[in-house]
């Protein structure tokens, strides 16, 4: 078996990208497994790609040595670089041996990338915004106006405020989402409860602490325990 290193050149544009191999032909077919340089591939054509072997191992330490000597944090930012995560890391016996954690590595990777290329950081936006749109995704989250506010709740209304303006706020009969609660008349008992749960006008609602009721979680169906 031969452990390589590898460099694969965008010849349009020039951009490239560096991996490592483990194969028992020096000269396959294998063009790496980055998700920048996959899209590349398909977006310009395998054949406008050159791949050139820069060094040939007789084992898989040296091959993620040197890969790790060669993609650093530098050169990943570079914005002609297709790799997104350091050199050494992409392979799992090289994580378990150092105790790496990837998921944790790439995401740094990736913030940093978009912190400091602003063509980067379109580009990745409207690709994701397109495969949303392709899986009929919305975007979640909170909007940046109220980034480090809280909800809170009034009539069925919800606003955000800063948690200094709460007790103003619950003066006025508005709440926290996690003090909300709802008070039903028991369809077993006829004794009036309170729970978070909103009701479903479409099953019977129980009070499971005052008459022993239960709720079956997983098929969503009250029962009296008789």
């Amino acid at each position: 078996m031969y452990y390589i290193v590898y460099k694969i050149t965008n010849l349009i544009n020039q951009k490239f990208y560096i991996g490592c191999h483990k194969t028992s032909n020096v000269n396959d077919d294998y063009m790496g497994s980055g998700k920048l340089i996959k899209n590349a591939i398909k977006k310009y054509g395998i054949e406008n790609f050159q791949k050139d072997i820069l060094f040939i191992f007789d084992n898989k330490e040296d091959m993620f040595n040197k890969e790790k000597e060669l993609v650093t944090e530098e050169l990943v930012l570079n914005r002609n670089c297709y790799n997104v995560k350091l050199g050494g890391t992409a392979n799992y016996y090289y994580i378990n041996h150092n105790g790496l954690n990837h998921k944790n590595n790439q995401h740094l990777i990736l913030k940093n990338k978009l912190e400091s290329d602003e063509e980067y950081k379109k580009e990745f936006i409207d690709k994701m915004i397109k495969i949303n749109n392709e899986n009929g995704l919305k975007r979640r989250g909170i909007s940046p106006k109220n980034k480090n506010k809280i909800a809170i709740y009034k009539d069925n209304k919800q606003k955000y405020i800063f948690e200094s303006e709460l007790n103003e706020y619950k003066n006025n009969g508005w709440i926290r989402y996690k003090d909300l609660e709802y008070e039903y008349i028991c369809d077993n008992c006829g004794k009036q409860f309170k729970t978070k749960r909103k009701k479903d006008n479409n099953k019977k609602h129980f009070c499971s602490h005052s008459c022993q009721c239960s709720y079956n979680n997983k098929h969503r169906i009250y029962r009296a325990v008789v």
